[in-house]
Parts: C-alpha cells; structure tokens; sequence
C-alpha cells in the first residue's frame, strides 16, 4: 500500500477538520451491530462499556483487569440511556450508549485507576510519509485516509489532537526534510502558533511491498520519547502511536500524583463575600477529577483550600484553565505576617451587606471556617494561586 494512492483514492472522503481540543464525550460510546435483538444488545453494551473505560481512565491496562472485566459482562447495570440509528448510504445499524458517570468512575476507582477527566493534553502531529522516494507532510485539511485514521485513534482515546494546517507559515518553517530529520528545535518553533501541550513528529515509509514502518518521537514536558514499529498495513501504526502517547501522558500524571501526598493546598482570591465563596466552591466541586476540596481558612478577600485531585497539580490545572471562573495569578502575594489578634469579623452575606461577622451555609458548599488567630508564624505557601474571574 502507497501513501499517495491512499491520498488520491480517498479523496473523496469528506470529514471535519481535526479540532485543537475538541474531546469526545467521555461516556459514550458506540458500536454496528446486525439487529436490536436482546443478546446483540448486550454484547454492544460490553464492547462499548469497555470503550468507556478506556476513554475515562485513559490506562491501556483497563481490558487486563479482571475486576473490570466482571464488571463489563454486566453491563445494563452501568448504563444511562441508549439509542439506535442508521447510518451511511447502506443504512448500517449502530448502537449509542451513555454510562452513568458516577457508576464508572467508582467502578474504575475501586480497580484502582484514576479519572483522567477533561484535563489532556493537545498533542500536535507532524507526520511525514514516504512514497516513491517523494516525501509529503499530512495535514489538516488532507482528505486522504491517514488523517481519518488518525482522527479515528484518536476519538478512541480520547486524546485531542491536532495536524498542522500546512499553510504557506508552516511550509514556510517547516520542510518534510525537517520531520524526516527529527529538526525537534525548528518543528518546536514552528509548532508554537498552535500552542500545543505535547509534540508527536512521525515518518512512516515502506520498506517492502506488503511492509510499512515508523519512526516516532514524543516531546512532552521537555521529555523526549522515542520507538519504532513496524507492520503490514498503515493502520495499526498510527492505533499504535496514538496508544503509546496517551498511555505515556497517564503514566506522567499518575507518577507526578503518586509521588505527592495527593493534597493540593490552593488560594484563591478576590472572594469578597458569600456568593462568591459559593461559586468558588461549587465550581471545584463539580470539576472533574476534583475528589475532594476543604476550606483552610477565609480572610476576606481571600480563602485557602485543600483539595484532592485525580492526576495531581499539573491535571486540576489544566482542567481549571479550560473554565472562565478561576484565573492564576502569576506571581503569589507573600503571605500577611500579623501581630496576635483575631482576625476581623467581614459580612459573608448573600448580597454584600455589612452583618455582624456571622453566616450560614447550605449543604451544597462546606462550611466555612471561623476566624483565625495568626500569630507570627507564616501559614504554609500554597501551590496554586488564584483569582476569582467576574
């Protein structure tokens, strides 16, 4: 199989263009299946079940688990709603289903794997292919059949990619020689308009009639990896190099977490009364991955809190960087150094009144706590910063 007769024989396969962070939702899946009778049903359901935990966990490892695997032979159980629908010229059957949310998330915590959430990282794709001793770089508007695989692999991971648009900026930056000769620094260069998270450079070329390898190398977080492989069709490279980042990505987050205490200690400020310590706290209560979140301490305009995130710092930041509530701020205040004195009662009511220094809370929010003494002793400096949007 050649690469330019992919390109020109499917070029009249119409698909959108990759989104830059653009995710699947995360519990659903789909699958064809022959009929809608019970039995066919049930077996889409495992398959797509499977498919969800993958996506949420982001861990390859899910189908080896045998507790997951009981879990997936019964799946009406974990299941919200779901749907059938014909789809393409020949009316193929296929079957939609939405998982509970909740139910898999404790499912896969109980097996001992992480929520990976919304928090992933964009990885930009700068794939070269050869073909008759022409090499060619694949972009994002290319309608050939490699970029559908590589949106295909991607949705099954949910891994949000992006190809670079290949425009007369890109071609200008960046050659096929570039990419064929792993130039990291002038493809980090040029990748800088797309502000990626990760940068996946890939060649694949055939080595014989029926045999295709890769080359591929993974920068993320400044860390470089790099493997080959090798197979009979153009598929299962690039199933395999989209694995092999998200596989990698978990590993990272769940290695910065584990080697943390899983304690996150967070200031926020500009909270200047009740409904605005409401937002914040609703707001990182109902951010994915968040398990946990607990108010240190309240000085107005500032609260400290502790909160538990699946995938550590570097994932509820990012998370909290695709909202429009919190903002950081770059460069923490230093902590207030007082004399032995209570702090000030402020008026935490609803509506900004002064009051008397006293509050009540609902059951959505935890309570807030009551007045400190601080003495000279600085309280621990946290580890995020930041400000409450308007």
């Amino acid at each position: 199989m050649r690469y330019l007769t992919i390109v020109s024989l499917f070029t009249l396969l119409i698909s959108l263009p990759l989104q830059a962070a653009a995710l699947p939702a995360l519990y659903e899946a789909e699958v064809e299946v022959t009929d809608q009778g019970a039995g066919t049903r049930a077996e889409g359901m495992r398959t797509t079940m499977m498919a969800v935990l993958l996506k949420v966990s982001g861990s390859g490892r899910v189908a080896e688990d045998a507790a997951l695997a009981a879990a997936v032979e019964k799946p009406a159980s974990y299941v919200q709603q779901y749907s059938y629908r014909n789809e393409g010229k020949d009316r193929r059957l296929v079957l939609q289903v939405r998982f509970d949310p909740h139910g898999i998330d404790e499912l896969l915590r109980q097996s001992g794997f992480n929520i990976w959430g919304d928090a992933r990282p964009k990885t930009l794709i700068w794939l070269g292919v050869e073909d008759g001793g022409k090499r060619v770089l694949v972009g994002d508007n290319d309608r050939g059949l490699v970029r559908e695989l590589i949106e295909r692999e991607a949705t099954r991971r949910a891994l949000p990619v992006k190809l670079p648009g290949l425009d007369q900026t890109d071609l200008d930056n960046v050659r096929p020689a570039d990419v064929w000769g792993e130039f990291l620094e002038t493809i980090k260069g040029a990748s800088q308009r797309y502000a990626p998270q990760a940068i996946l450079v890939g060649r694949a070329y055939p080595v014989s009639g029926s045999r295709w390898e890769a080359r591929w190398s993974l920068d993320y977080r400044g860390e470089i990896l790099r493997w080959q492989s090798g197979s009979g069709e153009v598929a299962p490279l690039i199933a395999e190099a989209i694995d092999r980042v998200t596989d990698h990505v978990v590993s990272k987050l769940t290695e910065s977490s584990a080697n943390g205490s899983g304690e996150i200690l967070m200031k926020v400020e500009g909270v200047r009364n009740l409904r605005d310590y409401r937002r914040v706290i609703n707001y990182l209560k109902g951010t994915r991955g968040v398990n946990q979140v607990v108010a240190e301490s309240m000085s107005i305009p500032t609260i400290r809190l502790r909160i538990v995130a699946d995938g550590g710092m570097d994932a509820l930041q990012h998370t909290i960087s695709l909202g429009k509530t919190l903002a950081m701020v770059s460069q923490p205040l230093p902590p207030r150094v007082l004399t032995m004195m209570q702090a000030e009662p402020t008026s935490l009511s609803g509506d900004g009144d002064k009051g008397e220094g006293k509050y009540s809370i609902g059951a959505d929010v935890p309570e807030l706590p009551e007045p400190m003494l601080i003495g000279r002793e600085e309280p621990p400096q946290p580890d995020l910063v930041y400000r409450l949007m308007p």
